[in-house]
């Protein structure tokens, strides 16, 4: 099982009054549905007592498409999946943890603590009637 983390980011009370108050005045830069939320992967930051936690873990050894996802392996999670995880409750972090079953993607990139992964593929319909046949 493959485990990630996202930071949620609340925006604060001023950055929200500001944002209504553009949409107030007509800016066409906003559509209608108000955001109050921002997800981030580990990547995105938070703050440096989080950050601290994983920082060390090493680099890909090559490039990866754009939409790859990380996720953490089980020695991975063990090393700085769980201490990231404490940092953001002793920090009031909000935070998500999605998890995966291996099955489910298909995997790019593997080392010892992590995983570089994409959605496996759909079949289209010629494929699935040409494998009935």
């Amino acid at each position: 099982m493959f485990r990630r983390i996202e930071f949620i980011k609340r925006l604060n009370a001023a950055r929200e009054r500001e944002l209504l108050e553009a949409l107030a005045k007509g800016a066409n830069a906003f559509s209608g549905e108000r955001v109050r939320f921002e997800k981030t992967g580990i990547m995105g930051g938070t703050n440096y007592i989080v950050d601290s936690q994983w920082t060390l873990m090493n680099a890909p050894r090559r490039a990866l498409h754009k939409n790859c996802r990380f996720y953490f392996t089980e020695a991975g999670w063990k090393m700085y999946g769980r201490p990231t995880v404490i940092a953001c409750q002793q920090t009031g972090q909000a935070y998500r943890i999605v998890t995966l079953k291996e099955k489910s993607v298909d995997i790019f990139y593997r080392d010892e603590i992590q995983v570089a992964v994409r959605p496996k593929k759909k079949t289209s319909r010629v494929q699935r009637s040409l494998k009935r046949s």
